[in-house]
């Protein structure tokens, strides 16, 4: 696993004492060194001391973001799911903390859907690598009687809480799959499908009509050739099939009428046969369109998911942390 992290920023001048700005700079200097789980805790513990209020909303997004990506990209450096855990559980009680301070209208801000972004890139990785989720800590009695020997013995051999649990009340479900990286441009799967089904129906259509008014004016049999015919012989015009019979229709109104008929038909038998001809190339056209759209898809998804490709950024102080990775 590959990964690239980037940091544009302005020059940090030193920082007044204090036990936000302390375990901010510490974050900081772990992760200029890499060192993403100590930076992650770092974060963290900046971002509990701040204040959810107003005036520190904006600072409060800065520390979150920066935590939950130092979360991933301490994953993606060495793979541990208890980095996932922290994380998600990091996110959901910022999210948490958002609904409850400003409301459902939080959820339409930036902040909050730079937070959920980042939450899925973590629920993403954590499904795909099919990470148990942290166990939920259990409450402490705070009258509980001291120890015994027997306790003592347990508390010293018993096995460590994992590195950082989710907080009391905050749920790590896991959302919605969001493994699979949409294909960098809008998919054409819809277009292509509905274009091929209305080729295809208006070139059936064209051509049943088409051969409905082929089957009237052939001969014999067709009714509009039949008109003719009896209009013709009614008249005493030759009908041996080597005479024009409407050549001389202008003199008798019934055979003028049904050579007008017989005229307007076979129009129409041209106007649809054509018709379904450009149809029909058409639907090939979008069938091979459809094919082609669903191949490139596939083929970039899979390779996305194979390269497990991904791409973050979380603002940080005085700039804007870039992360990028991808998998050999």
């Amino acid at each position: 696993m590959l990964a690239l992290c980037c940091a544009v920023a302005t020059p940090v001048q030193a920082a007044p004492a204090g036990s936000v700005e302390d375990a901010e700079a510490r974050g900081h200097r772990a992760a200029n060194e890499s060192r993403w789980r100590e930076a992650a805790e770092a974060l963290a513990e900046a971002l509990k001391a701040v204040p959810n209020d107003a005036k520190n909303r904006g600072r409060r997004n800065q520390l979150a973001s920066e935590a939950v990506t130092a979360y991933k990209l301490g994953y993606d450096a060495a793979p541990d799911c208890g980095l996932l855990n922290a994380g998600l559980a990091l996110a959901d009680d910022y999210l948490k903390g958002l609904s409850a301070k400003y409301g459902a209208g939080a959820m339409l801000e930036a902040d909050y859907s730079v937070m959920s972004k980042l939450r899925e890139e973590l629920a993403a990785a954590h499904q795909l690598n099919k990470c148990p989720d942290a166990a939920k800590p259990v409450p402490t009695p705070t009258t509980a009687p001291g120890p015994g020997p027997t306790d003592q013995g347990e508390a010293q051999t018993g096995s460590t809480p994992t590195e950082v649990g989710p907080a009391p009340g905050a749920t790590t479900t896991v959302p919605p799959s969001g493994g699979d990286t949409p294909p960098p441009r809008r998919s054409r799967v819809v277009p292509f499908a509905v274009g091929l089904g209305v080729s295809a129906g208006l070139t059936l259509g064209m051509a049943v009509g088409s051969g409905i008014l082929f089957s009237q004016l052939r001969k014999p049999g067709g009714s509009r050739y039949e008109d003719i015919y009896d209009a013709a012989r009614d008249s005493g015009m030759p009908t041996d099939g080597a005479t024009d019979m409407c050549a001389g229709s202008a003199s008798d109104a019934t055979l003028s009428a049904a050579c007008s008929r017989w005229d307007a038909g076979y129009r129409g038998f041209v106007a649809m046969a054509v018709l379904s001809g450009v149809f029909a190339v058409s639907t090939g056209v979008f069938t091979g369109l459809l094919i082609h759209e669903k191949r490139r898809q596939s083929s970039v998804a899979q390779a996305w998911r194979r390269h497990q490709v991904e791409i973050g950024a979380a603002p940080r102080l005085g700039g804007a942390t870039v992360t990028a990775g991808f998998r050999f």
